[in-house]
Formats: structure tokens, C-alpha cells, sequence
């Protein structure tokens, strides 16, 4: 495992990956960045795990800190939050040379990088992801929000952190559920890249297979990350490829309330959906669709819904990618090779609804 470089001129950090990194966190962003204070965002699964630790080595180095912890779930990842969030830094007095630290998954750093976004007009945050789905993704590219309106990350910002340090060692802490969540978007990078991550990952016969990989896949996941944020930092053109398996993932977890799937079942969901849609439409070959479904079932990730309907692809109108009667999609044609395509939007719906049982949709 190595350190990465997202380059984008003034705006360009480093991403660190070292098992025990997080010991010499505090350290580092000490010496690198000389924050007046630090407010450290967090939720409630992982505050009594390494606040507390993170908040002492802050203490011994002379570094004025507090801590802002939230109810954890996509379900927090709102404007009341957001809003809590921001009046603590104000009680705190936080300034603009002030920062905010994001220790935490997915909702944890999209919650904090907003905040960081819109408080005194910008000021700095660094991530410090500890979920597969952080990891490998999120916590790259300073996409920042928080959902609104039935609609995942409606509104928010674009970013970026001064660093983010990925400590794979906090991964052996996670939940049964949360670690196989995350490997929703690993299989997501694996159709992507295709070559040796795709290889690396299908070979993986359960969730602590990957516990137990040397690092190659978190790393090729972000560097792949890396790279296209290096060419479409604000997301308007090949950064889009990231959204392979989102679009149906995003209406399935807002259906369902952002409780009965998580992000990485939705994704799962949405990849399987996709890949059926593109072997109809894009001469995907059939064994490839198998081949994920397989490998998820074996990550025990969700595959099917329980039930077809057009509201559950309601919310697919309001993607940010739909505009009138088109949507932008991401679409397989083989793995490593996947292209942003735009369909008929009412065409796309009628097909997701169409039932599976009908002769030639499966």
C-alpha cells in the first residue's frame, strides 16, 4: 500500500493508505495544516470506538478540539443536522483557519465536507474514511450533501478535503453488515476497471476475503477514483462513469426509507439492474451478468427486489441526471469498458418494471 496525489492544481491533496495510520493522524495534520482548532464529526457507531483516542492526541499536541456526534444512518443526513452541525462550530468559535474532521463512513464525511463547504464561506476539513464504501470511494473527490426532498444528495457542494488517510486496520471493527455493504461499490470498480481489480475481486468467495487482501483493491479502487477526478473534477463528464449501478441504487434506498437497504445493497441491487438492462440493450455477454450475480450472492449482497412496481423507480425523474425525457446512464459493455449513455427515460422505467418471469428479460 501506497500514497496517491489527486492533482488539481491549488486545490490538490494527498490520499495516505497504511494499516495504523490513524495513530499518527492527529500528528500529521498538526504539522501539515496548523489548524487553530478542530472540530472532529462523527457518528454514534464509531464515537465510542476512536474519538476518544483521536481527541487525546489532539490534547497532547496543544491542538484546541471538540467533537460533534450524530445519530448514525443515511436517515441524519439531513438539513437538521447540518444545521446542529453548524451552530456547534459557531458555540465552538471556530474561524476560517479552523477544521473540520470527518471520522466516519460515507454519511459522516458527505455531512461534515458540506458543512465544511458552506461555513464562513469554506473552510478546510480532511477525511478520515473507516467503512469499505469511504474507503474505496467516497471519501475521494469532495462531493458533498445531504439528501432532500426524497432525493439522495439533492443538494450540496463540490469540496475538496486538504487529505485523506485510510487506515484499512479499522475495517476489522466493522459490522457483518456494514463490511459487505461496502463491497457493493468494490464489485462497482471491478466492472470498471476490468483487468487485474476485476480478476482480483471476482476471485473473492466472502466478505473476509477481502478483510484478508493485501491492500490491491482498496488501492486500484481509489487510484481508478483518482484519476477520474483529476479529469472531471466537477462531474459533468467522465467522473460520471462512477455511477454505474446508482441511478436504480439511489430510488431503491429512497423507496424503502433509507432503512430496509443501505447504500451498498441499493448499489448491489442497481448493479444487477443494469447489467440485465445492458445485455439486452448494449450486447453485454450473458456470463458476465451471471458472473456478478454470483459473486454478490457470495459477498451476501442483495440481487433481486422483493417486488417490481413503477414507484419503487419513481425518484429516477429526479435524478440529477435526468433532464426532460433523457437520462444519462451508465451503461457495461464488458468489463474495463463502460460508457455514459443517454436513453428515453419513460423506455428505461418501463423496462426496469417489466416482470422477470417474461420470456426474454432475464
Amino acid at each position: 500500500m501506497g500514497d496517491l496525489r489527486v492533482e488539481l492544481g491549488e486545490r490538490s491533496y494527498n490520499i495516505y493508505i497504511q494499516k495504523g495510520l490513524l495513530n499518527r493522524v492527529a500528528q500529521d495534520i498538526s504539522t501539515q495544516f496548523h489548524p487553530t482548532s478542530v472540530c472532529i464529526v462523527t457518528d454514534t457507531n464509531l464515537s465510542a470506538l476512536y474519538l476518544s483516542p483521536l481527541e487525546a492526541d489532539f490534547k497532547r499536541l496543544g491542538v484546541p478540539n471538540c467533537s460533534f456526534v450524530f445519530q448514525a444512518g443515511e436517515a441524519s443526513k439531513n438539513f437538521a443536522v447540518l444545521e446542529q452541525l453548524c451552530d456547534c462550530m459557531i458555540q465552538q468559535k471556530m474561524d476560517r483557519s479552523s477544521m473540520l474532521i470527518a471520522l466516519g463512513g460515507g454519511v459522516v464525511g458527505d455531512l461534515t465536507g458540506f458543512a465544511a463547504a458552506i461555513f464562513k464561506r469554506g473552510i478546510s476539513y480532511v477525511q478520515i474514511p473507516t467503512s469499505v464504501v469511504a474507503q474505496t470511494d467516497s471519501s475521494v473527490g469532495g462531493k458533498t450533501g445531504v439528501d432532500f426532498g426524497g432525493a439522495k444528495n439533492m443538494l450540496g457542494a463540490i469540496h475538496q478535503p486538504k487529505a485523506v488517510y485510510i487506515d484499512p486496520d479499522v475495517l476489522q471493527t466493522l459490522p457483518a453488515r456494514f463490511l459487505q455493504d461496502g463491497l457493493g461499490e468494490v464489485v462497482k470498480y471491478a466492472l470498471l476497471s476490468g483487468g487485474a481489480l476485476y480478476d482480483r475481486v471476482l476471485a473473492l468467495q466472502s466478505p473476509e476475503d477481502f478483510l484478508r487482501d493485501d491492500g490491491f483493491i482498496i488501492e486500484s479502487c481509489v487510484d481508478y477514483k483518482r484519476r477520474l477526478v483529476e479529469e472531471d473534477e466537477r462531474d459533468t463528464g467522465s467522473r460520471m462513469l462512477l455511477n454505474l449501478g446508482h441511478t436504480v441504487g439511489h430510488s431503491v434506498e429512497s423507496y424503502f426509507g433509507y432503512g430496509r437497504y443501505s447504500h451498498g445493497e441499493g448499489v448491489s441491487i442497481g448493479l444487477v439492474e443494469i447489467l440485465r438492462y445492458a445485455v439486452h440493450n448494449c450486447n453485454l455477454n450473458h456470463e458476465i451478468l451471471e458472473q456478478t450475480c454470483a459473486l454478490l450472492q457470495r459477498l451476501n449482497l442483495p440481487v433481486a427486489l422483493p417486488e417490481r412496481s413503477e414507484r419503487i423507480f419513481a425518484s429516477i425523474v429526479q435524478d440529477k441526471k435526468c433532464t426532460g425525457a433523457s437520462i444519462r446512464v451508465v451503461l457495461p459493455y464488458a468489463p474495463g469498458d463502460v460508457r455514459i449513455c443517454t436513453v428515453n427515460t419513460k423506455d428505461f422505467m418501463d423496462y426496469l418494471c417489466k416482470d422477470l418471469s417474461e420470456k426474454g428479460v432475464f
